[in-house]
């Protein structure tokens, strides 16, 4: 059975508010966390000098030492662990969740284009990922403060049932009403009738 709730860090402060709603889920699931930092630039490839290598991975791990304390400073019993992964954010976050009961990320990281909504790694994840994905935007309240409403995505897939089963579970835990919603292909921005 999955124990562990995993949240992707990246130092941005989409990042941090996931941080937040995944210790305090932790904690009211009684839940070990584990803080993940994944990038393809730390890969040992050779197009990066060793010694810069070196000093950005250094770099990444003293950010998740510095997301553990934080996680650890809100919520002093809690269990956290730190991974630091050489690969793709996406790829490690959905390999972590076939073990996870629960994967955080905020809705955009530190990459480009300020415009998007759902960032690529959120996208990814929540596309792929083997358990309930929690894709947390900066300006979400502290998660002490309980959502008016669940969102969960509808589409007749397998699995599905769990995961809705899920989402009522969490919506009741939290006094909070739930939303199913289905989406239909077709062409985004086409006017009516054209």
């Amino acid at each position: 059975m999955p124990t562990q709730i995993i949240v992707g860090v990246d130092g941005s402060a989409h990042a941090w508010r996931a941080l937040d709603w995944a210790a305090d889920y932790a904690v009211r699931h009684r839940r070990p966390l584990e803080l993940v930092h994944a990038s393809r630039a730390l890969v040992d490839d050779g197009a990066i000098p060793k010694d810069a290598l070196r000093r950005l991975v250094a770099e990444r791990e003293d950010l998740l030492a510095e997301a553990r304390q934080y996680a650890l400073k809100v919520n002093p019993d809690l269990d956290v662990a730190t991974r630091l992964v050489r690969t793709d954010p996406g790829g490690a976050l959905v390999e972590g969740s076939e073990h996870a009961a629960l994967v955080a990320v905020g809705s955009r990281g530190m990459g480009g284009f300020e415009g998007l909504l759902f960032g690529s790694v959120g996208l990814y994840t929540a596309a792929h990922a083997r358990c309930p994905v929690l894709v947390v935007p900066r300006e979400a309240p502290y998660p002490a403060e309980a959502p008016a409403r669940i969102v969960v995505g509808v589409e007749d897939r397998p699995g599905e049932i769990a995961m809705v089963g899920w989402a009522f579970e969490e919506a009741a835990s939290r006094g909070a009403g739930i939303l199913a919603l289905h989406a239909v292909g077709g062409e985004f921005g086409s006017p009516a009738g054209g």
